[in-house]
């Protein structure tokens, strides 16, 4: 999955990479619900239904993208969270994914 993520083959995946993959599947509207889940909880390391900086920073890590500083990903939070706790639930996710992938075109 990560070779085919990262299309600037640099064997780190961008938030614009991973938000092209999803949004690229988001034609088919299940498949794309689907697989916009399974990113989705793949980035919930402790599975309670929300991200958190730390966990978005752990992720980046995890993939290889150790550029991106923990007060970085708490500004990517705080711009997409729509309630104002602190983490972005799946509607948050969905609706960054497709802002990210809609720019990309």
């Amino acid at each position: 999955m990560l070779q085919e993520v990262d299309g600037g083959g640099d064997g780190c995946i961008s938030l614009e990479e991973l938000a092209s993959r999803v949004a690229g599947t988001s034609s088919d509207s299940d498949e794309g619900s689907v697989e916009m889940r399974e990113v989705f909880e793949f980035f919930d390391l402790d599975h309670d239904g929300r991200i958190s900086a730390e966990e978005l920073h752990r992720v980046f890590g995890v993939i290889g993208d150790e550029r991106c500083t923990l007060e970085e990903c708490v500004r990517m939070i705080a711009t997409v969270d729509g309630n104002g706790d602190g983490f972005v639930c799946f509607d948050d996710f969905c609706r960054m994914m497709e802002a990210s992938g809609s720019s990309d075109e």
